[in-house]
């Protein structure tokens, strides 16, 4: 995919021709297929980091109440 970004931007086109190594065509590869690739790739990424956030969340547990301390300050002790 960088390759092909790459590519579409030093030549200024939207669509690249995608060959074999012995240059037989194999495809056309379009701005709009990489975008949908990296629209999924991104939102893979989000769903991993929401998920690693709720389970951190489970694995940590406050040493002090909020309105228990003087200032604004929040303390959590990670559990492992």
């Amino acid at each position: 995919m960088h390759e092909a970004i790459q590519a579409m931007h030093h030549h200024g086109v939207r669509r690249v021709f995608v060959t074999a190594p012995d240059g037989r065509l194999m495809g056309l590869l379009s701005l709009d297929d990489l975008l949908t690739a990296l629209a999924d790739d991104l939102s893979g990424l989000s769903e991993a980091l929401r998920f690693g956030i709720d389970m951190e969340s489970v694995r940590t547990s406050p040493i002090f109440r909020p309105d228990e301390l003087p200032t604004q300050l929040y303390l959590a002790q990670h559990e492992p």
